[in-house]
């Protein structure tokens, strides 16, 4: 099973943020649990935004007459082989994060 660039970087990119959120969050006293639970929300958030946003913008791709319901379907949540758009993610995770913080 092949990794790709762009899940390493993005698990690279978790992993540091989440271990700087924390570290700042004990220097100024704060639950650092808070804050890995917000990394762990933005993933998840951010992950199904952008593939939401890439079926969306490539709509006629994932409702194909040829194929049934199902493989529709199949073929929509298949982010292997599927596209992730980064600002679909962000219009997801920054209101999840913002509904987190109240």
């Amino acid at each position: 099973m092949p990794v790709y660039g762009y899940g390493v970087m993005l698990v690279i990119g978790l992993i540091c943020g989440m271990y700087l959120a924390q570290s700042l969050a004990r220097r100024s006293k704060l639950d650092p649990e808070l804050f890995a639970n917000a990394a762990i929300l933005a993933l998840v958030t951010g992950v199904i935004g952008a593939r939401l946003s890439h079926i969306l913008e490539n709509l006629p791709q994932y409702t194909n007459p040829r194929f049934s319901f199902t493989q529709n379907f199949f073929n929509a949540i298949n982010i292997r082989e599927g596209g992730l758009t980064y600002y679909g993610g962000f219009l997801l995770a920054t209101p999840s994060l913002i509904l987190y913080a109240m």
